[in-house]
């Protein structure tokens, strides 16, 4: 992927490491497998990190209708179809041989306009790289930024027929569409999720919903249009893009995607296909991705396989082995576990600490010891 230097992040020199920890993982999610052998494959809701209140923590009578505030779902102003929302998200860790770090890493704020039933308003303004300090005594911000993650509107024709506008989050895949912090299982982020393709597009899209005799296949189609208004500085953008996705949805907990996105950058078209799948078996929660992107002489690809075991009902184990080769020869390939432990101590909360084992030193992949405490307000 020669043409998108931004993609190509270089590596450090290569520490080979024990595949015993690869082997390791393994075992962990054949364990949860296990674990879960005996609940019966039928439809479960859904596993999440923090949960949606239902009961407003205040209301107040206005001239406007009933203010109210509901933890994780935000404020709702009267009767107007507006409501106020966000989340954050503070990290810390301590990569290993580096310093311990800490860093308040996203300050985001919704808003979500309803005036007609058909008619849907969603913008997200993200404050990121807020603070960061380590215990080396140094602290500041100097890669904060404020950038718009999300300005659109929706037009509702029927449940087959949906048309979005401005910017919007790529749907290559789970992961990126989740966003949030708070919604996410651990601190740290799947490769194949961030390198391959650009977070955000700026264009149209249309998408909706079909409901055969069980489960339902939802459909998404875009063509990127412009330039982001505030883009992620990790990224140039493709010149245009244009994608379509599949994804099917059974009653019986499982759920399977497919991707294609075509980018133009410099001339030269570059390709990615992708697929996905997650998978609910009572207290277990399996989900995986796996993308290919090439074009231009070059390519990248990387997968991913995590586990969730819902240990009690605010606690849970996660594992997660993932691969990555690199669009630069030089940079090589990766290997990567994650196990950790997902704590929810209120139900908009999350707490989050995991171990991550590298065969390999990179930056884009830093082993060590990672936590973040976030919450969806």
């Amino acid at each position: 992927m020669g043409s998108h230097l931004s993609l190509q992040r270089s590596g450090r020199p290569v520490e080979r490491r024990s595949g015993a920890a690869a082997r390791g993982l393994a075992v962990v999610l054949l364990a949860a497998s296990l674990l879960a052998s005996g609940v019966p494959a039928a439809a479960e809701e859904a596993l999440s990190p923090v949960e949606l209140g239902e009961t407003p923590l205040f209301e107040r009578p206005s001239p406007l209708g009933s203010i109210s505030y509901t933890a994780g779902r935000g404020l709702r102003v009267g009767d107007t179809g507006l409501t106020l929302g966000g989340y954050a998200n503070l990290t810390v860790g301590r990569p290993e041989g580096g310093p311990g770090e800490l860093e308040l890493q996203d300050v985001s704020l919704f808003a979500i306009w309803d005036p007609l039933p058909r008619l849907h308003f969603f913008s997200e303004i993200e404050w990121a790289d807020v603070f960061e300090a380590n215990d080396k005594g140094d602290a500041g911000s100097p890669d904060e930024r404020l950038t718009v993650e999300r300005l659109y509107a929706d037009v509702t024709v029927n449940d087959l027929v949906n048309v979005r506008t401005g910017i919007f989050l790529t749907p290559v895949g789970r992961w990126n569409v989740i966003h949030a912090p708070p919604l996410h299982w651990t601190t740290e982020q799947p490769l194949v999720t961030e390198l391959p393709f650009d977070p955000n597009t700026t264009g149209v899209m249309l998408f909706g919903s079909v409901f055969p005799e069980r489960g339902v296949l939802r459909y998404s189609v875009w063509d990127q249009l412009a330039d982001p208004v505030e883009g992620d500085p990790e990224f140039d953008p493709a010149d245009h893009s244009v994608g379509a996705r599949l994804e099917y949805t059974d009653d019986l907990g499982w759920s399977i995607g497919a991707t294609y996105l075509a980018a133009r950058r410099e001339g030269d078209w570059r390709h990615l296909g992708g697929a996905d799948l997650l998978w609910h078996l009572g207290r277990l929660e399996l989900m995986g991705e796996l993308a290919v992107e090439d074009g231009a002489g070059d390519e990248q690809w990387g997968a991913y396989l995590q586990s969730v075991f819902q240990l009690t009902s605010r606690t849970y184990l996660v594992g997660r082995f993932e691969h990555y080769d690199f669009a630069d020869p030089e940079d090589g390939r990766v290997n990567l576990i994650t196990l950790g432990v997902a704590f929810r101590p209120l139900p908009a909360v999350v707490l989050k600490a995991e171990y991550l084992i590298a065969d390999r030193s990179a930056p884009e992949a830093e082993a060590g010891i990672h936590a973040s405490f976030a919450t969806l307000f």
